[in-house]
């Protein structure tokens, strides 16, 4: 499997795609700081939009930032027959699921630090602090860190679990959109007065990748076992996806 991510980094630091995607991350960052706090978060009072949520706001753009990347990064593992060759000379159908996921996970948790030093760097300028707690910060930090390996995951499978660019391309659009819709319930959540109600629909956030994106960036209370619905989605995700590249005929 050593072989197989050699050579995914190496087709990586030759993506133009890769490059592109990271500068705009790093662009996003300072964009979104900007467009949350403005050129005067000093003047803030009692802003809900200091620089601990935008730092996490990374966590909700990912999954429209990462499929781009994985369709276009995947695109010739089929259209030159890629992944047929390198089961012909004897690699397993587990490494090479394996070797991308490993892959796309590098990716978005680079995607992720640019935006990170986006935000930070545009913080320092304009002397914005972190105002939530320190140890709220910490757990945050690792739910997003998991998060970042879900979306990973969910993106990996999708894009391992058909022969052809296009079915692909059309599953992550309709997967997008699924999520977007999903999105909803946020502020369903948000607005909801029963707490019976409350208790549904922050499940459904926390079961869902994008849910947890959202709580997340809105600095939820409900922190503490974030990672834990993440660690089942991407136990789940991933062996449904070793399942299915071991079952399905490679062209």
């Amino acid at each position: 499997m050593t072989k197989l991510i050699h050579a995914n980094f190496y087709r990586l630091k030759k993506s133009k795609c890769f490059w592109f995607l990271l500068v705009l991350m790093f662009l996003s960052g300072i964009y979104i700081y900007l467009n949350f706090n403005g050129f005067h978060p000093e003047r803030c009072v009692n802003c809900s939009n200091e620089l601990g949520s935008v730092l996490f706001q990374f966590g909700v753009a990912s999954y429209i930032i990462l499929p781009i990347f994985t369709t276009i990064f995947m695109a010739p593992l089929y259209g030159n027959g890629i992944i047929k060759n390198m089961i012909i000379v004897g690699h397993k159908r587990t490494d090479i699921y394996l070797s991308n996921l490993f892959t796309i996970i590098i990716v978005n948790l680079i995607f992720a630090l640019f935006f990170l030093l986006g935000t930070i760097l545009t913080s320092l300028i304009f002397i914005s602090d972190i105002t939530i707690p320190i140890n709220k910060l910490i757990f945050l930090i690792i739910d997003l860190f998991f998060l970042i390996i879900s979306y990973a995951s969910l993106f990996n499978f999708i894009a391992l679990s058909f022969n052809k660019i296009s079915n692909i391309t059309v599953s992550f659009i309709t997967v997008i959109w699924g999520i977007i819709t999903c999105s909803n319930i946020i502020g369903k959540y948000e607005t909801c007065t029963s707490n019976n109600l409350c208790n549904i629909y922050e499940f459904i956030l926390k079961v869902l990748p994008i849910g947890q994106g959202f709580l997340i960036s809105n600095l939820t209370d409900n922190y503490k076992f974030l990672s834990i619905y993440s660690l089942i989605f991407i136990f789940i995700i991933n062996y449904l996806g070793i399942f299915i590249i071991n079952k399905k005929q490679i062209n």
